[in-house]
């Protein structure tokens, strides 16, 4: 990339003013410092890829599906022809064109984005979709990233989920209020999605049924076998897969059985079976519809995929289907949960009952799939047809009992009571006692545990393993805490059975837990064999909580185990007993079909609210023995009379969200009773610490709405779930009474969307800390957003630091406390301001090039053949433009990112530079890149083909301000050919002023729209923006028209940043040491260290509206090791890290200093850590002090070792007798051999007294005579008399300290006058 900078001044340009003036006239005007273009980044790809294992997905698309143009509820009665019975016709056949011309661009876009893609099914009535298969890695993010593209799913397979059921659900009496048991639910369609139909079978003979004349002209039956149906099976479809296995058949024939187990649960007419035994579907009357989705897969089971799946639920609504039952699904994924969240809220909106069976996982927690776990529909779980025996226990704590499970196989015949031992109480690491306890340390108690955990070795802890290492340690028995929501479950696995072992739940096991004191005595009572009644949760069905945790599921609990219907021809018998929530889900589908039949005017909403609030709590029992549990059994066991008599039908038929510590809820719905009635209301809660504000009574009118509202405030509640139902009777039984569940998620959430924290704290500096705050859904925009940042111990809040940055809100306070290590804000957020309008200016249709080209300061240079051969393709080019003060929406632009394929992201990011920008998004949009001012996306390339094109970037000045220029000239849309001259070509701007937050977006020329064009803006976290245009739908961009961004300001957020001061990673200290000559010793510098570790984190906490979210920022200082570093290196020696330690943790030196040196020494060291080496100690000082402590005869200071390596006398101090000892000479590197060292006439005594230098000839005393010719004196007499008579010559004395010497030259004297100073050598002996 070559970037040329113009040299041409810019010319003013003052069109908008009137003036009849040419371009060329005006004069040039002063301007800013251009800024220098930078390329980021060049994201092209190869955009050819050749077929190779293909994998399918299916791609969702923007347009609204034909269903939302359908008025479904009121087409029960088929007599009337299509077009006067919808009311959206005409609309319904508009959007069907659309969803035509979308899909065909979306397939045309293909070749470009995926090429080697194919398609093959299409969805155009539940779902407005395509399946595209392609063997590129990256397909799903690169289709999701495609125009009109909602989400992205990948195709996947899915499985079928697997008498004595009717009188369960109270089908007998329900049957009698709709006149009798062989009409129930007649003129209902039911489409059963499953394996197919054994079309023969008695169960669904059509003898006395009379098919609808409004039937599908394109299913099996109308163009194959017309044989196939018949007056109940009215309707009957396949779906083939690519592969199937050798015992299929290639119709909707049933070659599993399950899809015709299933339909005739549902509404299987009335047989009686070889035994004699008279059974018949919930809804006999009704009609039957199959479309055969899951095909035998050869293992026993059946299995499609969910794209085959879908296309069966497209037809069955465009069939005309009032209820649909899927005996099927997959596990849950946030992919998974918004497909089906999707399709089946518009299937749901047509007026279309969808029951869907709630999986075979369980009993765990969290075991619900997809697509039960959407939250239209509803979801079933299963309940026994037959009683079972189970052991029951009580733990009894301070006379309050809790219900037990005892494990599998154990006896216990009489109450155990024994001291009550938490296991984490022994070791605070060891809570789930999976690892052995001291020997002991439970003697003669019971121990308490949480189900969970590994061992040691990092294997599975089963039970059998929590029981040995309790028993070990002496316990008695053993108490398990369920650590997921739901019931206790039977511990299996168990090998020592007179060990008595049981499980609490989850929610009891926390009260025992923060009810048990050290010294409570608790009670295992013993083992009881109970009969679990009829309707018990079935131990497969899948339990909540759901995958989306504020939706609650399964909704309400059928008859699934064991359940006798329809066989295929293959079975022994035409019956046969099946097992699974695939045999609940029928039951409710079947009864579906009974409430329309008797309720027609219906909504599929209300349908749902009269099945599942109408439910039984109590008719579903939980392992216990007691009421199961919302996450088991949802509302309770299926009440089909309750629901016939349903009058209270609800919006939302249950409610689960979170709340942290007061919450407002409300219950609304609408009364459908004839008799004004006044009822009564409860709330029982699994935890009695949550308070409940509700009404008593609620009094009702007929056909007038209701609204109950509900307080609840859970400050004092245990985290986790809190569960229960609101119960509404009548006393008078007019009405059936109705049971709402409720599941609300006690505790922080985190959304860093929409509560960020962020910094990097460096120790030992002051850090700054960013809070970012926006808004937080289900809350009003004048909502009070209350945060408060804490701060751990080892950091300091800098109180004056503490400021703010709002956006489009209002802060009320900004607090921040250096005692607490508290920040605190309080305020309110607003939605965005402001919208794109059609606007002129001065520069409206003209072209930065063509008209301004002197005022172009950089380009991409695309048409240089020799820089870029192929011209530019995928370029981000950024700018630095903080001078210009430019601003959006009240936020100051700082730098400018510029794609060429015709948008402009404002502070961008590094996430945003590198984020793909060849497919245009709807605006606002969450994916990267954020931030965008888009004139003109979509995928252009500029030059190459001998083609001409280029970016510019300039400054055009209008004779008043400043406007900041981009320019995309001459762009063309990328093709896998290439452009040519005769291709659509498009040239468009954008225009910024300086210093304001005025922006236009400028078209000169543009030819025929690219189909898939976006324009329009966009904030930093895609939460909010504007689409002014999105592939033919908005504001269609036009030459020489020109559009003005009036936005003030965006959806609201607000920053809180401040600093925080830490202290150094570890403190450390001045140390000495002292040792004799020629040896060597260590010094531990941990000793002198202490460490200032912090591992912590700071916590933002923002409450909303009830909510709380929690936002954390670790700290985590030393990261790594503590290490050693030596600053400074001693002189006269050598230090090194001793040897024998982990290089890592090495904190030992060891000095040798250099042979024969006495003295003085020092290093300095700091401390730093390994993983980041930047985070250091202070410096810190290390003395050294060596001695020669030797026997010193003649008291000089240098020992007789010592002399006689110098040569020196041992017995005489002064060996040269130049008036100096030995010792001192040697400090002061004079000869104690020589009494001139540098042999200029002077002893080194005469002139240390003079202040001459002995070491240096040229440095004699002032006058240059010799002591004998200046005094007539000897040396020796003339050093005896200065020492006697002078009293300066304190100063005067050859004691010379010199940096290296540690052992100093002692002076003694006696108090007195000058006269009585007697001198003595270092010895000790008087110097005459």
């Amino acid at each position: 990339m070559v970037n040329q900078l113009k040299t041409s001044f810019v010319m003013a340009a003052l069109l908008s003013l009137g003036l009849s003036t040419t371009l060329e006239s005006l004069a040039a005007s002063p301007r800013p410092p251009m800024p220098l273009g930078k390329v980021i980044a060049e994201n092209s790809i190869n955009k050819s890829v050749s077929p190779f294992n293909m994998r399918s997905y299916i791609v969702v698309l923007d347009e609204e599906p034909l269903v939302s143009f359908e008025d479904h509820r009121f087409s029960r009665d088929r007599d009337e022809s299509l077009p006067s019975r919808s009311p959206k016709f005409a609309a319904r056949q508009a959007q069907a064109q659309l969803i035509e011309q979308q899909q065909n661009a979306f397939v045309s876009g293909l070749g470009q984005d995926l090429p080697g893609a194919k398609t093959n099914l299409r969805y155009d009535t539940v779902l407005n979709g395509v399946v595209v298969q392609s063997n590129v890695p990256d397909a799903q993010d690169i289709l999701s990233s495609m125009p009109g593209v909602k989400y992205v799913v990948r195709d996947s397979i899915v499985r079928a989920h697997m008498d004595a059921s009717l009188p369960l659900i109270k089908a007998p009496e329900a049957w009698s209020l709709v006149g009798g048991r062989d009409t129930a639910g007649a003129g209902v369609r039911v489409a059963v999605i499953d394996s197919g139909i054994v079309p023969e079978h008695p169960m669904f003979d059509g003898t006395n049924f009379e098919a609808p004349t409004e039937r599908p002209e394109d299913d099996y039956c109308a163009t194959v076998d017309p044989a196939f149906c018949s007056g109940k099976l009215i309707v009957a479809r396949r779906y083939t897969p690519s592969d199937i296995n050798a015992e299929e058949i290639d119709t909707p024939y049933d070659r599993d059985g399950h899809g015709t187990h299933v339909a005739g649960t549902a509404v299987g007419n009335r047989v009686t079976d070889s035994q004699g035994t008279e059974l018949s579907g919930v809804a006999p009357g009704a009609y039957l519809m199959a479309y055969k989705a899951l095909w035998a897969d050869g293992s026993g089971s059946a299995s499609g995929s969910t794209s085959g799946l879908l296309q069966a639920l497209d037809d069955a609504v465009s069939d005309g289907a009032d209820v649909i039952n899927n005996s099927w699904g997959g596990s849950a994924s946030s992919f998974d949960y918004q497909l089906y969240t999707d399709v089946f809220s518009r299937i749901e909106a047509a007026g279309v009952v969808l029951v869907t069976s709630a999986g075979n996982a369980g009993p765990n927690a969290s075991t619900v799939g997809c697509p039960a776990c959407a939250e239209p529909g509803l979801a079933i779980a299963s309940t026994n047809t037959q009683s079972s025996s189970i052991n029951l226990s009580v733990v009894t704590l301070n006379d309050v009992d809790f219900p037990a499970v005892p494990g599998g196989d154990v006896v216990h015949n009489t109450d155990l009571t024994a001291r009550a031992v938490l296991a984490d109480s022994i070791d605070s690491n060891n809570d789930d006692a999976c690892a052995p306890f001291e020997a002991g340390s439970f003697d003669g108690g019971i121990g308490i545990a949480m189900r969970g955990g590994l061992t040691p070795d990092g294997d599975p802890c089963y039970f059998y393993i929590k029981a040995a290492n309790l028993k070990d340690a002496g316990a008695q028995g053993m108490i398990i805490m369920n650590n997921v929501p739901g019931d206790a479950i039977n511990m299996g696995g168990l090998t020592d059975l007179t060990f008595p072992s049981v499980m609490v739940d989850l929610n009891q096991g926390l009260t025992l837990y923060t009810t048990v004191a050290e010294g409570d005595d608790i009670t295992i009572g013993a083992f009881q064999r109970s009969e679990v009644p009829v309707g018990g949760i079935s131990s497969f069905s899948s339990r909540g909580p759901n995958f989306e945790a504020e939706v609650l599921k399964p909704d309400v609990a059928a008859p699934g185990s064991p359940i006798l219907s329809a066989a295929t021809p293959s079975t022994s018998g035409s019956y046969v007993a099946l097992s699974g929530t695939s045999m609940s889900s029928p039951h409710v589908a079947g009864a579906a079909a009974v409430v329309l039949q008797n309720k027609p005017e219906l909504s599929a909403t209300e349908v749902k609210s009269a099945l599942v609030n109408s439910a039984n709590p109590d008719a579903a029992i939980g392992n216990a023995g007691t009421t199961a549990s919302v996450f088991a059994s949802g509302a309770g066991a299926l009440d089909l009379e309750s629901a016939l008599g349903a009058e209270l039908l609800f919006d939302t038929v249950s409610l689960s969200e979170g709340c942290f510590s007061s919450c407002d809820y409300r219950l609304v719905g609408r009364y459908t009773g004839d008799t004004a009635l006044t009822l009564s209301m409860s709330l029982v809660l699994n935890d009695s610490n949550a308070a409940v504000t509700l009404a008593s009574t609620l009094a009702v009118t007929p056909g007038d709405a209701f609204e109950v509202p509900l307080t609840l405030d859970v400050s004092s509640a245990s985290e986790g779930w809190l569960t229960g139902r609101v119960i509404i009777q009548d006393a008078s039984q007019t009405i059936s009474s109705a049971s709402v569940p409720l599941s609300i998620l006690v505790g922080e959430k985190e959304d860093a969307q929409i509560l960020g924290i962020s910094g990097s704290i460096t120790p030992g500096t002051a850090s700054t800390v960013v809070v970012d705050i926006a808004g937080a859904p289900n809350t009003a925009t004048n909502a009070s957003y209350n945060v408060t940042i804490t701060s751990p111990n080892g950091l300091t809040v800098d109180e004056a630091s503490v400021t703010e940055r709002l956006n489009n809100a209002t802060s009320t306070t900004l607090l921040g406390n250096a005692a607490s290590g508290t920040v605190r804000w309080s305020g309110s957020l607003s939605e965005l301001s402001g919208a794109i309008t059609s606007e002129s200016f001065f520069a409206t249709g003209l072209s930065l090039k063509n008209d301004f080209e002197s005022a172009i300061g950089n380009e991409l240079d695309c048409d240089n053949i020799i820089a870029k051969p192929d011209g530019c393709d995928d370029i981000f080019w950024g700018f630095e433009v903080a001078g210009l003060n430019l601003q959006i929406a009240g936020e100051l632009i700082e730098t400018l990112g510029i794609s060429t394929n015709g948008l402009v992201v404002f502070n961008y990011t590094d996430e945003d530079a590198s984020a793909y920008t060849y497919s245009p998004q709807k605006l606002p949009l969450r994916a990267r890149p954020n931030s965008i001012i888009a004139p003109f996306w979509t995928d252009l390339v500029f030059g190459g083909n001998a083609v001409e094109g280029d970016v510019y970037f300039g400054i055009v000045a209008d004779g008043e301000d400043d406007w900041v220029v981009i320019e995309w000239w001459n762009a063309y849309q990328w093709s896998e050919e290439g452009s040519s001259v005769t291709d659509p070509s498009y040239t468009f701007s954008v225009w910024m002023k300086a210093n304001s937050d005025e922006i236009y977006i400028n078209y000169t020329s543009l030819d025929a729209l690219p189909t898939m064009l976006s324009v329009g803006l966009e904030d930093g976290s895609g939460a909010s923006g504007i689409s002014y245009y999105f592939s033919g739908t908005g504001e269609t961009p036009t030459a020489n028209t020109s559009h003005r961004f009036n936005v003030d300001s965006f959806k609201g957020s607000a920053t809180v940043s401040f600093d925080v001061q830490s202290s150094p990673i570890a403190s450390v200290t001045d140390g000495s040491m002292s040792m004799e000559i020629d040896t060597s010793k260590t010094i531990d510098l941990s000793a002198l260290t202490t460490e200032n570790r912090v591992d912590d984190r700071l916590t933002a906490l923002l409450d909303v509206s009830g909510q709380r979210y929690e936002g954390t920022l670790p700290v985590n200082f030393p990261a790594g090791e503590m290490a050693y570093a030596i600053v400074s290196q001693t002189e006269h020696g050598e230090l090194a890290l001793a040897s024998d330690q982990p290089g890592s943790a090495a904190s030992v030196f060891e000095f040798t200093p250099g042979t024969g040196f006495v003295g003085s020494d020092s290093f300095t060291y700091e401390v730093y850590d390994t993983a980041n080496p930047s985070h250091k100690s202070a410096k810190a000082t290390v003395s050294i002090t060596v001695e020669d402590n030797r026997e010193d005869s003649d008291g000089d200071g240098l020992s007789d070792a010592k002399e006689a390596e110098l040569g020196t006398d041992p017995q005489d101090a002064d060996s040269d007798d130049d008036g100096i000892n030995d010792g001192d000479e040697v400090a002061l590197g004079t000869d104690p051999n020589n009494a001139d060292s540098d042999g200029d006439g002077v002893s080194d005594g005469a002139e240390v007294t003079a202040g001459s230098d002995p070491n240096d000839a040229s440095s004699q005393p002032s006058d240059g005579a010799s002591e004998e010719a200046a005094t007539g004196l000897p040396i020796w007499m003339l050093y005896v008399a200065t020492s006697l008579s002078d009293a300066a010559s304190e100063k005067q004395v050859p004691l010379t300290q010199t940096a290296n010497a540690k052992v100093q030259p002692e002076i003694q004297g006696a108090e007195g006058s000058p006269a009585n100073v007697l001198r003595t050598d270092r010895g000790g002996r008087p110097l005459l």
